[in-house]
């Protein structure tokens, strides 16, 4: 069965309740004729863009904006707010606006239905804190993350050819790993090509994923911008973007990497996700042991990790935490004096950039505050936004088997000591 059938047949079945039962990237609408309804929804994260536009009683929708943009009766006028947000952060923070006052999107985890009474907006989904994992073996953890990851990676297998952005660090060769594993079961004409961005000098990625590729079988294919760092005629070339982009300098290049991998593949790995989920958090797990008075678990945590490291937990962070915030506090920006200080003061900008310099993704997560919280942020809006087919102007769909939903939230859920 297609997805187009399968999203047709969960329509039928729960309504726009089917949306509660999906799993992966979508961005989709339904005409439900009896009822004299359009139904549409976007996935979780919202991997794939949905745009609309309303004018009197005509809905315009589609998931390329330039499409939009092609009817006569969708307004060129800009969004004023949009398009200070880019000169102030380099992306949008509103997920339900683009830089086109006439044209909304709809935002990740969202589903809308527009009929005679006009549009209905809700949210579906909301990332789910869920009680921490504990297993008595740490190869249980182990374990449990790479049959998760071998069913994140099957499914969106859908072709004998793959490709991979890879590189020398863990969670790009892990996908590759699983990626090869998966195709050589299914078929002898399985292939995946890997992709590594390489910046000759100190910490390339060349030695490192040339040592994955090896191990694998692999043919690795290097894209060296050692000396195209930035492109020298961008601002004569005729890119065009649908909206502002923060980096025009690398458009050029970065097309012409695009282009290379769709020669091999139409289907593109990428390795975005456990940065995240797993980032370095050793003092919330063992606090909220503390506070519930979960005692055996924080024993075996403090000395297991006492044992792997030969130190004590969080001591030799210390020094470290202060660094780190001397470091942010020397880079905290000024609120840029340039911009027009009626459009300032007419879109309120200065305040808008204390909140948002002020604001932190922290959540109330009990083991990983700011992994779950950094979920929550528009970067990832503008990361999919940038791997999209009509952004890259190449044949390329870009899948990210690290934020499946089973795979993400068992990240989320696995003790930072010592996964972290």
């Amino acid at each position: 069965m297609t997805d187009v059938e399968l999203l047709l047949r969960a329509y039928g079945t729960w309504g726009e309740e089917c949306v509660e039962h999906l799993l992966g990237d979508f961005a989709f609408a339904v005409w439900d004729g009896p009822r004299q309804r359009l139904f549409c929804a976007r996935d979780h994260f919202g991997v794939k863009p949905l745009f609309y536009a309303q004018v009197g009683h005509t809905v315009i929708f589609s998931t390329t904006l330039d499409c939009i943009r092609q009817h006569p009766a969708v307004s060129a006028k800009l969004n004023d707010l949009a398009i200070a947000d880019f000169l102030l952060f380099d992306l949008n923070q509103d997920p339900a606006t683009t830089s086109f006052a006439g044209i909304q999107r709809v935002p990740p985890a969202h589903r809308a239905a527009w009929s005679a009474r006009g549009l209905r907006m809700s949210r579906y989904w909301t990332l789910p804190i869920d009680e921490p994992v504990y297993f008595k073996r740490l190869d249980d953890y182990t374990d449990r993350f790479k049959e998760l990851l071998d069913m994140a990676v099957s499914d969106r297998l859908r072709t004998d050819q793959v490709a991979i952005f890879m590189s020398g660090g863990l969670d790009s060769p892990a996908l590759a790993a699983a990626a090869c594993k998966i195709l050589r079961s299914r078929s002898s004409n399985g292939e995946l090509h890997a992709f590594t961005t390489v910046i000759d000098g100190p910490g390339s990625e060349r030695y490192y994923a040339g040592l994955v590729a090896e191990q694998l079988g692999v043919p690795i294919h290097f894209l060296d911008r050692s000396a195209r760092m930035i492109e020298p005629d961008w601002n004569e070339s005729a890119i065009h973007t649908p909206e502002p982009v923060a980096n025009p300098m690398d458009l050029m290049v970065d097309r012409e990497e695009y282009r290379t991998i769709s020669a091999y593949s139409r289907v593109l790995f990428y390795g975005e996700g456990p940065d995240n989920a797993l980032h370095d958090e050793r003092k919330p797990g063992p606090s909220h042991l503390a506070r519930t008075r979960t005692l055996g678990p924080l024993a075996a945590d403090v000395c297991g990790h006492r044992v792997r490291h030969r130190h004590i937990p969080l001591l030799p962070t210390i020094a470290r935490m202060l660094k780190d915030r001397a470091y942010n506090d020397r880079w905290r920006l000024a609120f840029p004096n340039w911009l027009n200080s009626s459009f300032e003061s007419r879109l309120q900008l200065r305040d808008r950039w204390e909140e948002q310099e002020s604001s932190s993704p922290l959540s109330p997560h009990p083991l990983r505050p700011v992994g779950y919280g950094s979920f929550h942020t528009p970067r990832w809006e503008a990361l999919f936004k940038s791997l999209d087919a009509e952004e890259m102007a190449v044949p390329l769909k870009v899948r990210h088997p690290f934020l499946d939903l089973r795979l993400l939230r068992y990240m989320l859920a696995v003790p930072a000591m010592p996964w972290c």
